[in-house]
């Protein structure tokens, strides 16, 4: 399936380096999709993004192609793509990390809404002092 893009593009008269820069996608992000190279792909959205955006121009539908991607995504022999953590270092994405990252979020906003809360209660206070 992702080879036929790169077939279509040369039949096209298209180089990689065409493709890349009429669509603003990196040269190896257009290489990964077309050799069905998941790993060196950024995060699901942006992949997902990019080979619509790449089917788009080569004026085929999409739908068939992201469908084929997502299942051998989920059950194909390439079940990790990168994820980035916060200081924009490449993460696997696994059952694992998803379950760090679901914590620390967890964490963050349990602690957000309970420094919302005293900042609510020292608000109330103060007006109450000073109405009195």
């Amino acid at each position: 399936m992702f080879c036929e893009l790169k077939k279509i593009r040369k039949e096209m008269g298209l180089s990689i380096n065409d493709v890349s820069q009429k669509l603003k996608i990196q040269k190896r992000y257009l290489e990964a999709i077309e050799n069905g190279d998941y790993i060196h792909l950024p995060c699901r959205v942006y992949a997902v993004g990019f080979i619509k955006n790449y089917a788009n121009f080569l004026k085929i539908d999409p739908t068939e192609i992201i469908a084929k991607f997502d299942d051998e995504i989920i059950n194909g022999k390439h079940k990790q793509i990168p994820l980035f953590n916060e200081n924009g270092e490449n993460l696997k994405y696994s059952t694992e990390n998803i379950q760090k990252f679901t914590k620390a979020a967890g964490e963050y906003f349990r602690n957000k809404s309970e420094a919302m809360l005293l900042i609510l209660i020292l608000v109330i206070l103060i007006g109450i002092l000073l109405i009195i």
